[in-house]
């Protein structure tokens, strides 16, 4: 903030100082002006706190803003456990880590990913872009690209989340119905192709209706997707996005049955993942190569044993998802080539997150 580029901790830092503001009633960096203060903020006036808020709020107030806590909600929880360090384990106290975040030295690529608030979404753009950027995506041509299947997800949240899929691909839409969408979706070109309206369109049909058995609460869906111009051009860019498209939005959906068992996809890409140490801290980046993902985990091969259970995993196949990382819990690691390498198996977590403290909640949680 102080070098004229806010981001994603900014909040914290105004937030750790509102804090010390009201429990002790002066600034943590009285008496030394602005000029001061930009230039020397790694020695706050912490003394009038007590000793389990000072390490706390000194961490929020750190000039880097790689060195301050994940979110407000674990500095906030940070305060509660070190007022008390037994009350965690008497009332079962949980961190709640957000689940998705912006990884250290992303910051700028940030606004790239403002539309990817959810995991699911997330996600979605993982397996978007790996099919995107994978030969396999290179199929024979085809002319329609079509998949039924059957859901979980509930009639009433399928609206929302054709929705998703929309924002996801900057569609717009042709016609809504109460069972059914019809959008236009372009292909991805330069600028001058969405400007003068050249870059290939897609037709995408979406129809959902109960299974056979209604008390089953299953849904079938069908989606379609065509081409809306002729040509080679057009047809190549369906045949490379085609794929995309249908397995973006099926990664939107919750338990998606087809006879198949958990869909997964290769994803060849390089990745990396910053483990979460301590429940609260995050670790160095470590870098991989991922092998195969799917809408709920992905696996990958790492020279590094993963030193935590958790870990925010990174994907940076385009600028939207080079902005976030995911938060996933390790469920296997299997040794390979005598402990020079390791296969591991990550599974996303999609819970949603406590929403972020009010400045009126982190001052009276200390009542």
């Amino acid at each position: 903030m102080f070098s004229g580029r806010p981001h994603v901790h900014s909040d914290q830092y105004s937030l750790a100082v509102v804090y010390c503001e009201m429990l002790t009633g002066q600034h943590p960096f009285r008496k030394q002006g602005v000029r001061r203060a930009t230039h020397d903020r790694r020695h706050p006036k912490l003394e009038l706190l007590s000793d389990a808020d000072r390490s706390v709020i000194a961490r929020a107030l750190a000039g880097e803003p790689e060195q301050r806590f994940p979110s407000c909600m674990a500095m906030v929880q940070a305060l509660d456990i070190e007022s008390s360090p037994a009350k965690r384990e008497e009332n079962g106290l949980e961190i709640c880590l957000p689940p998705v975040i912006t990884p250290p030295g992303s910051y700028e690529l940030a606004a790239d990913a403002a539309s990817l608030t959810t995991p699911e979404q997330v996600v979605a753009e993982f397996i978007t872009q790996s099919l995107i950027h994978s030969p396999e995506a290179q199929r024979k041509d085809k002319t329609v690209f079509h998949d039924r299947f059957v859901t979980s997800t509930p009639a009433s949240a399928l609206p929302m989340r054709t929705e998703l899929f929309r924002q996801q691909w900057q569609g717009e839409y042709l016609r809504k119905e109460d069972s059914s969408i019809l959008m236009r979706v372009h292909a991805k070109g330069n600028l001058w192709q969405k400007l003068t309206a050249r870059s290939p369109g897609f037709e995408v049909s979406i129809r959902w209706r109960p299974e056979n058995e209604p008390s089953s609460g299953l849904m079938h869906v069908v989606i379609s997707i065509k081409c809306l111009n002729d040509g080679e051009g057009p047809l190549r860019a369906l045949n490379q996005m085609g794929p995309a498209l249908l397995e973006s939005f099926r990664a939107l959906l919750e338990k998606v049955h087809d006879r198949r068992g958990e869909k997964r996809w290769p994803c060849s890409h390089p990745m990396a993942y910053y483990p979460v140490i301590n429940e609260m801290d995050l670790g160095e980046r470590i870098a991989g190569q991922a092998e195969d993902i799917s809408a709920n985990g992905i696996r990958f091969r790492s020279s590094c044993k993963p030193p935590s259970q958790q870990a925010y995993i990174h994907l940076p196949l385009s600028p939207s998802t080079a902005g976030v990382a995911v938060l996933a819990d390790f469920i296997r690691v299997r040794t390979l080539e005598e402990g020079r390498l390791f296969e591991v198996a990550a599974r996303f977590q999609p819970k949603a997150v406590e929403p972020e403290p009010s400045y009126l909640d982190i001052c009276t949680i200390r009542r």
